[in-house]
């Protein structure tokens, strides 16, 4: 409790606030290849890379990074508040305002969280957020952590053959936050995790921009079985019907292509055994032969 007092004071110290610097070092030193970088590229990463987004009202393409985490990516991704919808709707996700619960040291923002210990929280025995924020999700699937009402803070997620951590506050990973409670534990835990097999890892503080790996065209199979599961979910029925016709006409077109041009399918003529191909040029010339000309009547 002797930090509280410490860290009410330094709240209005701007120097490190916002900066991974001594996270960055703690995973370098850890012999994870870290990179801070103010913007990224997405399209210009590899799969088997990892990124630590804190800034996520910055990605240029949600569904992009949706890709890369599809293709097998690994992304933290700290969210600060509804700004930060846009990113996190493709993962089905949703940013909402923290539960009204008592803050440290009268200060509303300043709010313990405790923590299960395991996986990434192993030995981690609470975390202090300075801008909480809740981070909701489909009712199928369990948050990895919650505040202490029940409301979800934090979720790890699998997507395709990539990873996605979840958190509903960034300043976790700055310097001003790391030395307290389990903070500093947790972010070397979930650098260690975006490290794992080599990865290089990403710190990104500023915009996340381009597309990301492009998204493969869905076969006429494909779209015929996604219109029925639209039809099946109880989906609008105008445009479900829609996607179901459009799905049975590509289907059909592509069973018509293939009937119909499904190669050069026509006989072609069996060549004759070399015996009798051969035959007439060596009767050619000789008595009787083929090749021999006529006398006079």
């Amino acid at each position: 409790m002797i930090l509280w007092p410490w860290l009410l004071v330094s709240l209005a110290a701007p120097a490190g606030w916002d900066s991974p610097a001594a996270w960055h070092t703690a995973l370098v030193e850890a012999g994870i290849t870290a990179h801070p970088v103010a913007q990224i590229d997405l399209g210009r990463l590899p799969a088997a890379a990892s990124l630590a987004l804190l800034r996520a009202d910055k990605v240029a393409s949600p569904e992009g990074l949706r890709r890369f985490v599809q293709a097998g990516g690994r992304v933290l991704l700290a969210v600060e508040g509804p700004q930060d919808d846009p990113t996190l709707e493709p993962f089905e996700l949703r940013a909402a305002p923290p539960p009204a619960l008592a803050g440290i040291g009268q200060h509303p923002a300043l709010i313990e969280v405790a923590t299960p210990n395991h996986g990434l929280f192993r030995g981690v025995q609470a975390l202090v957020t300075n801008h909480p924020t809740a981070v909701h999700g489909p009712a199928r699937l369990k948050p990895a952590l919650t505040f202490s009402d029940g409301t979800p803070f934090a979720w790890q997620l699998r997507l395709g053959d990539g990873e996605l951590v979840v958190v509903g506050d960034s300043s976790l990973f700055i310097d001003l936050m790391r030395p307290l409670a389990g903070n500093g534990r947790f972010a070397d835990a979930v650098g260690a995790w975006l490290g794992a097999d080599g990865r290089p890892v990403y710190l990104v503080t500023g915009p996340l921009t381009g597309d990301g790996p492009q998204a493969a065209r869905p076969s006429p199979q494909a779209r015929l079985n996604d219109a029925l599961a639209e039809l099946a979910g109880g989906a609008s029925p105008g445009s479900a019907w829609i996607a179901l016709f459009a799905a049975l006409a590509a289907a059909a077109g592509a069973l018509v292509a293939w009937t119909r041009f499904p190669g050069d399918r026509r006989p072609r003529p069996r060549p004759a055994p070399p015996g009798r191909r051969l035959l007439a040029p060596r009767k050619a010339g000789r008595s009787g032969g083929p090749g021999r000309p006529r006398g006079p009547a």
